[in-house]
């Protein structure tokens, strides 16, 4: 899997949200050595030690590399640092592990964006209950159909095997509630899971004017409707 982000546009947000990194885990090693000191030899802690700078070292590369392994990495730190924060009964510990957390999160708050991680259910092979909507796609005076798998935060993710690059600017039409609208979208990020499946295009949608906006809003309420809908009908079925 490779991905392809757009560094003109994204490198300064990309670059204040990989500083990030360095905070959080300058209060979690805080917290480590805290924990590890007192208990263990120094062999038994150096080793330690070693260990979960190899850990901190992989979840950097999957943070500056935007793997989706970065949020299972995330997710065993913080269920750390919040056992720290619980059961250690040092206050020191407890406001290092604070610390840590709220960085942890907010880094995780700013990589949440379909430019960085889009949405799709892969696992869902039945195409009638995939959360995403089939689009029409219109680029250089062509139009293809494609998938809108996700759409949160004026952004969204578009999948399709168009050869779009990014930087690429296109119209992705869609109809709801018996009207057609048309949002305009430039790309960010792209990515390809595994060869054989569509490009995954995160965009960011350009809302020129007050109407616009009304109807985005309006569309990302029956989107969300419709992905309610259809987990609903799922389980009925079942």
């Amino acid at each position: 899997m490779k991905t392809l982000i757009d560094r003109l546009k994204l490198q300064k947000e990309f670059d204040r949200i990989l500083i990030l990194h360095f905070f959080h885990g300058f209060f979690f090693f805080f917290v480590l050595i805290d924990r590890l000191a007192h208990d263990l030899t120094f062999s038994s802690f150096l080793i330690r030690v070693i260990f979960f700078a190899f850990i901190y070292h992989v979840y950097y590369r999957t943070a500056k590399n935007v793997f989706y392994t970065y949020w299972t990495i995330s997710a065993l730190l913080l269920l750390y640092l919040l056992n720290s924060f619980f059961f250690v009964g040092d206050l020191s510990t407890s406001f290092l592990s604070m610390l840590g957390i709220i960085f942890i999160a907010l880094q995780g708050l700013m990589l949440n964006t379909p430019y960085y991680y889009p949405r799709v259910s892969w696992w869902v092979y039945d195409f009638r209950y995939r959360d995403d909507l089939i689009v029409d796609l219109e680029f250089k005076g062509d139009s293809s159909k494609a998938r809108l798998t996700d759409l949160r935060k004026l952004a969204g993710c578009v999948a399709t095997f168009e050869k779009i690059n990014v930087g690429d600017k296109f119209d992705v039409l869609a109809n709801f509630n018996d009207q057609e609208i048309k949002l305009h979208a430039e790309v960010f990020s792209k990515r390809q899971e595994i060869i054989g499946r569509p490009y995954l295009l995160g965009v960011k949608f350009h809302l020129k004017d007050k109407d616009e906006k009304i109807i985005y809003s309006k569309f990302g309420q029956y989107w969300r409707s419709s992905k309610r809908a259809k987990e609903s009908q799922k389980f009925q079925e079942v």
